[in-house]
């Protein structure tokens, strides 16, 4: 579940028909399994943009309702036999300010493939509003992608990686001691807390310069 805020003046049904055409892309935005994992793709399929209105809400009550609805999507199971695994929502807090929340199942879309959606909705939506064509490469097809894999080629490639890491990892993998304020515990847990903070814009700038200096 990612929310994106969009701020200026916003065409709600170019939005949504660029959502559709993200999925007419993409196959996996269009699958559905049954109960014994069959997967099939649908054709065609739209994608519906309901539209939370949060103008009656000002100031900390809009925050907490954009919170609650972001939890309550991460939180929503999705039916991975009717399909699609994939969902939008729209919330406008503002004329001129909304959050689009896109929430996938991880089996048709990770971190990875999560930019590319949005990288294909920003140019298909820009396509939409501004009448110039859109100008994306051809989307990749998972089935290509497994034929290359299933390859002599691809074969080589994984026997290849296998032989590295295998040999890398020969001996016991590291234990990674990070220097924290207590000693690791004999008995791991994944017991953990959430901390909320803002950076500032310098800030910011600065420890992604750092971080790309240092790889």
């Amino acid at each position: 579940c990612f929310p994106l805020r969009l701020r200026g003046a916003l065409d709600v049904e170019a939005l949504r028909g660029a959502l559709s055409q993200v999925m007419g892309r993409h196959a996996a935005l269009r699958a559905t399994f049954d109960a014994e994992g069959r997967q099939r793709i649908a054709e065609a399929a739209g994608l519906e943009l309901p539209l939370v209105d949060l103008g009656p809400h000002t100031g900390a009550a809009r925050e907490r309702e954009i919170l609650r609805i972001l939890d309550g999507e991460s939180r929503e199971p999705f039916d991975l036999a009717a399909g699609p695994p994939i969902r939008a929502r729209l919330i406008r807090e503002a004329e001129d300010v909304h959050t689009l929340v896109v929430t996938a199942h991880h089996i048709a879309c990770d971190g990875w493939s999560a930019g590319v959606v949005l990288r294909d909705l920003a140019g298909l939506y820009s396509a939409r509003t501004t009448g110039l064509p859109a100008s994306l490469a051809e989307a990749a097809s998972y089935v290509d992608y497994v034929r290359a894999e299933t390859s002599p080629e691809g074969a080589r490639r994984r026997k290849a990686a296998e032989d590295y890491w295998v040999g890398r990892f020969a001996d016991l993998v590291p234990v990674v001691e990070l220097p924290v304020d207590r000693p690791r515990p004999a008995l791991r847990t994944f017991a953990g807390g959430q901390e909320v903070l803002a950076v500032d814009e310098d800030l910011y700038r600065a420890i992604k310069k750092l971080g790309a200096g240092l790889g």
